[in-house]
């Protein structure tokens, strides 16, 4: 019985991840701060204007405790945002906590 063997090549960001001269940090503060930049925008448009982003993921309009409680998740997506900004490619730091807390 003979085995053969694949040469199934990675997706070329599995091939950049895995470079050894830091490419793989890289990505990775990259990432963390485009998830972050992204949670502060989403955040900010949460606590302006909460009927649209529930009008797109919702198809409604919030009712009577909806408003505050999209108000809420801007400030927590804010928050969060703040904090993941702060970190350093995915370590949390004392600073980045607390920046969560406040």
């Amino acid at each position: 019985m003979t085995r053969h063997s694949f040469d199934v090549t990675p997706p070329l960001i599995l091939t950049d991840l895995h470079g050894g001269d830091g490419r793989k940090i890289m990505v990775q503060r990259y990432i963390v701060k485009a998830a972050a930049c992204l949670e502060i925008v989403v955040g900010a448009i949460f606590i302006i204007a909460p009927n649209v982003p529930c009008a797109l993921l919702f198809g409604a309009n919030p009712d009577n405790i909806g408003s505050p409680l999209a108000r809420w998740v801007g400030v927590s997506l804010l928050a969060l945002g703040i904090a993941c900004l702060l970190s350093k490619a995915g370590e949390l730091q004392r600073s980045a906590m607390l920046a969560f807390c406040l």
